[in-house]
């Protein structure tokens, strides 16, 4: 906005607990506004406000419903399972809604993963999750999870912003900066694909 984003190319995400009046503010500037639909804080995926989730997607109207996921195909099967039923019920309800979502995955290591990594988490990031991410989408996919935006993991970079921050190496101006300038740096490079 100030340095060059557009409002449509800018989101917030906030939950309806903590999210206070921001919603309000987020659609009166014109940006996306994503609020998520899990109950937070837990390793199974379960809705916030059970079978009412509808009625509260529909009260705060957010251009996308958001859910945070964690999923591993070699893990616990019997969780696996109930977690694709729950999405499955969500996505068919956004569906038939005409409402966007996203879905934010996390792929948690296996005991037996990471012994096959000798405990390294690095390698665990660098040579099995992305290939279990791949068979993740596909497990959600097959189920008839209909995903509009993935959001997945990245690889850890030690020279982020927040981490500068909270280490007290870089004051909030500074991190604020930084933030900003990495988040236009990649509007544009959508941007830049769109005309592609």
């Amino acid at each position: 906005m100030r340095d060059g984003a557009e409002p449509t190319a800018t989101g917030i995400l906030v939950d309806e607990q903590f999210g206070s009046d921001i919603p309000q503010q987020a659609r009166e500037h014109g940006l996306k506004l994503a609020m998520p639909v899990e109950k937070s804080g837990q390793e199974e995926f379960d809705f916030h406000y059970g079978e009412d989730f509808g009625a509260h997607i529909e009260s705060f109207d957010p251009d996308f419903s958001k859910v945070l996921v964690r999923y591993n195909p070699d893990g616990n099967q019997a969780m696996n399972e109930e977690q694709l039923g729950r999405l499955k019920i969500l996505s068919d309800w956004l569906q038939e809604h005409d409402r966007k979502f996203l879905f934010e995955l996390l792929v948690p290591a296996t005991d037996a993963q990471l012994a096959e990594v000798d405990g390294d988490t690095d390698r665990y990031d660098a040579e099995l999750r992305p290939e279990l991410m791949r068979r993740t989408i596909a497990d959600c996919q097959n189920a008839g999870i209909e995903v509009d935006v993935w959001k997945i993991e990245g690889v850890e970079a030690p020279e982020d912003a927040l981490k500068g921050f909270l280490s007290k190496e870089l004051d909030r101006d500074a991190a604020a900066a930084q933030i900003a300038a990495n988040y236009l740096h990649f509007v544009r490079v959508y941007a830049q694909q769109e005309v592609h």
